[in-house]
Parts: structure tokens; sequence; C-alpha cells
């Protein structure tokens, strides 16, 4: 991780909720896909994110009332996501 590269128009791309450190991050790209936008809301995982994938975007707040508005602004207008994954935490029913 922790690497740059820049956006590749003929890849697919995904963003990435709950993202953590960015695993799940990880294994999009290595599965062909660009990941330009990560978010979570804890500060720590958020951080760890964004030094993971700088080429990116990391957004430290609650999936909770997060808009397609909000996630295309952040993504500085662009429009054309693929597929919205998540690794949402699963403590409670593990």
């Amino acid at each position: 991780m922790g690497r740059k590269r820049t956006a590749d128009p003929g890849r697919p791309v995904a963003v990435d909720l709950f993202c953590g450190a960015g695993g799940l991050s990880l294994g999009f790209e290595q599965a062909g896909f660009d990941v330009p936008l990560g978010v979570d809301a804890d500060g720590y995982h958020a951080a760890t994110h964004e030094r993971n994938f700088p080429a990116g975007r990391t957004l430290c707040r609650s999936v909770a009332g997060l808009t397609a508005a909000d996630v295309f602004a952040a993504l500085g207008g662009r429009t054309d996501v693929d597929a919205v994954v998540g690794g949402p935490p699963c403590q409670g029913f593990s």
C-alpha cells in the first residue's frame, strides 16, 4: 500500500464505505478498479486509509446521511462510479 498511481480512464471506479485502513480498497484495486474515495467515521482509520491511498481521497465522516451528491462532490464532480462497496463493522454480529 502507500503507492501513488494515476487514474486510468479505462478502469471501473469503486467507492469504499466503512473503508478502515483499506483492505477492501486494496482488493478492489488488485481486481482492476480505481478507488478514488474511502469513507470512515473513525479518524484513526480514515488517516490510515489516506496514507495508504494517497492518490485518492478519504472522508472522515459517518455514512449515515451520506448522499450521492456528497460522494460526487468529494470526487470533484466526477459521477462515473461503477460500484459502491463496504465492509461495515460486524463485531456485534460475529
